[in-house]
Order: C-alpha cells, then sequence, then structure tokens
C-alpha cells in the first residue's frame, strides 16, 4: 500500500484513509437522496472506529446537525 502526500508530509496509512474518507462522508451526508444520508448517519459508529470522535464531531456533526433540519 503506498502512501500519500500532502503539503509535502507523507502521511500515515491511517491518516490518509481518513484524509481520503472524511470528503466522502460529507458528499453522502449531502446526498439529494434521505435514504443515502440515513444509511451513513446510522453508521456513525463505524465511522467513528475509523475517524475518531474528535474528527467526527468537528467534520461531520455540523453537516448532521444541519441535517436534522431537512424536512426530506
Amino acid at each position: 500500500m503506498g502512501f500519500n502526500f500532502t503539503f509535502g508530509f507523507q502521511l500515515a496509512p491511517l491518516e490518509a484513509t481518513i484524509e481520503q474518507l472524511l470528503p466522502l462522508f460529507l458528499s453522502l451526508l449531502k446526498d439529494e437522496f434521505p435514504d443515502v444520508r440515513l444509511n451513513i448517519i446510522s453508521k456513525l459508529d463505524q465511522v467513528n472506529q475509523v475517524v475518531g470522535i474528535d474528527l467526527l464531531r468537528q467534520s461531520l456533526l455540523p453537516t448532521i446537525v444541519e441535517l436534522a433540519g431537512d424536512r426530506h
């Protein structure tokens, strides 16, 4: 498995994975289909195992709170 290079620094495989997964999770949380959004929210415990609670709270929670007001 290769390493991801960002800003001239070599990232460990887990950090590189998190860097690639967070934008994907955010994208899925903003998907036009409610079932997709619900599915990712229902798996937050598993997301937490990968990215950690601090990063989950900082990166994904604001989008989840925004979705709480979504009627779809």
